[in-house]
């Protein structure tokens, strides 16, 4: 008779065993497996052991949360390594092989999960890293062509859009990536006022890697709105510029005045 309500895992007596250990913290429940205060009755061990998987999973998540954004380096480091790393060393921690197994059992989706999320990251990384070299070597070449040739903006816009086709090929960036690109080297010299270079580049008319012909930036869908709105603040921008060199220059006229430098 005994025998049979130690088995049952709805006796009063198990129900009650298994409550009180819920409410025990994972160190309370390692203790409790390791003096083996389950005596040996497989429905109160069996329950230990999941309880034991399950604590440890969370505690473990919430490790790893932390880990990951604080300690770890999330645009170079081996995120499948520390995972592996912290969760053995957890693991190592569960004084039962059982336990263990429901842990790693309970953290299978979670590391699948967090692999994909963290390939993304530096997929995304890789992608802000090489549209920065894009736009530093359109601006050098930009500056270059006017500057240095004395070339016009029209010009220089063709330069760049030579190089933005053969981005398509030799980088195997999409179209919009493409875009992107072109659009971020057009808002930063509207930014500077330079509204002449922004605007042949967000007007002017393109060629694909194939040669055949593009519509131009601020034509093109998701670009048209924002080309306005910065080809107008590249005008304000030129236009405080214009009034601010102005004023510059009326000052140092007249500090040159008052110093008897120019006659009246």
């Amino acid at each position: 008779m005994q025998d049979r309500e130690h088995d049952d895992p709805n006796s009063r007596a198990n129900k009650e065993w298994i409550a009180r250990r819920q409410q025990m913290s994972i160190d309370d429940l390692r203790n409790e497996a390791r003096i083996e205060t389950h005596d040996g009755i497989r429905v109160r061990q069996d329950a230990l052991e999941l309880m034991l998987g399950e604590r440890a999973n969370d505690d473990f998540r919430k490790s790893w949360l932390e880990f990951y954004n604080t300690d770890f380096d999330r645009t170079s480091g081996n995120a499948e390594a520390e995972y592996e790393r912290m969760r053995q060393e957890f693991a190592e921690g569960i004084p039962s092989e059982v336990a263990q197994g429901n842990f790693y059992r309970l953290t299978r989706d979670h590391f699948r999960s967090w692999m994909e999320q963290d390939m993304k990251e530096k997929v995304s990384y890789a992608k802000e890293q090489l549209n920065t070299t894009i736009v530093d070597s359109f601006r050098n070449s930009i500056d270059d062509a006017v500057n240095i040739h004395g070339k016009s903006a029209q010009d220089a816009a063709q330069i760049i859009f030579a190089k933005s086709a053969s981005n398509r090929d030799f980088l195997g960036l999409s179209g919009k990536e493409q875009n992107d690109t072109m659009f971020a080297i057009a808002e930063e010299y509207a930014m500077r006022g330079e509204e002449e270079i922004a605007r042949a580049i967000l007007e002017g008319t393109r060629k694909g890697a194939d040669g055949k012909a593009l519509p131009s930036l601020i034509d093109t869908s998701g670009y048209s709105v924002r080309g306005l709105k910065l080809l107008e603040h590249a005008a304000d921008m030129r236009s405080q510029n214009a009034r601010k060199d102005g004023l510059n220059v009326f000052v140092e006229v007249d500090e040159k005045v008052a110093l008897g430098s120019v006659l009246n």
